[in-house]
């Protein structure tokens, strides 16, 4: 089995991976439609009841629920923008970029976030960050704030869930040492936004 740098933990490739884990990468990979199992998946393959877990999260709430996929890709993004994770960042900027998120977005995402536009998205995008970051610091303006662009209370509950689910994929990526894979660093047009 190789290793990962620094780390040293191992990843399970899918050509050894037991029956179990094979049956899961490969639902991973075709519902996720990549040309190969992301390195996160690999690595969390070590414990296939974190991998289960981690993977039902990510389904439940990125693939599914109310809110437009853009709008799923640019919190996550927004969020490990805000957490500076290499791994998660490359991730969710190439599929920010599929979803057809523009350039100029992303870079305001990263640079100056009080530059992103439309409003409606910038609010909602500032509100997960919170929601990521400082929680404890929302109050009844800010929710009162995203209600006053439509956003439902499931809305809002999925909104701060995609903040905690992002923050929990920063966590696994950076403590576990991931390096962002070479597909993906292929479909990047240049040097990756978040650092």
């Amino acid at each position: 089995m190789k290793t990962l740098p620094i780390s040293q933990i191992q990843y399970i490739p899918p050509e050894t991976a037991d029956s179990e884990l094979t049956e899961l990468f490969d639902e991973i990979q075709r519902i996720t439609d990549t040309p190969v199992v992301n390195n996160m998946w690999l690595i969390l393959g070590n414990s296939i009841c974190v991998l289960t877990g981690s993977w039902q999260l990510f389904f439940n709430l990125y693939l599914q629920g109310s809110l437009p996929m853009t709008l799923k890709g640019l919190i996550l993004f927004s969020v490990a923008a805000a957490h500076h994770c290499q791994y998660c960042g490359a991730v969710h900027e190439v599929a920010c970029r599929f979803l057809g998120v523009n350039e100029a977005s992303l870079e305001a995402i990263v640079q100056d976030l009080g530059r992103l536009t439309p409003e409606r998205t910038r609010k909602i995008i500032q509100f997960a960050v919170r929601c990521a970051d400082e929680p404890l610091t929302l109050k009844e303006e800010d929710y009162a704030q995203i209600r006053d662009f439509g956003i439902t209370d499931v809305e809002i509950v999925e909104i701060v869930s995609l903040a905690a689910m992002g923050s929990y994929f920063d966590i696994l990526a950076d403590a576990l040492k991931l390096e962002v894979d070479s597909y993906l660093r292929e479909l990047l047009p240049g040097e990756q936004l978040v650092r």
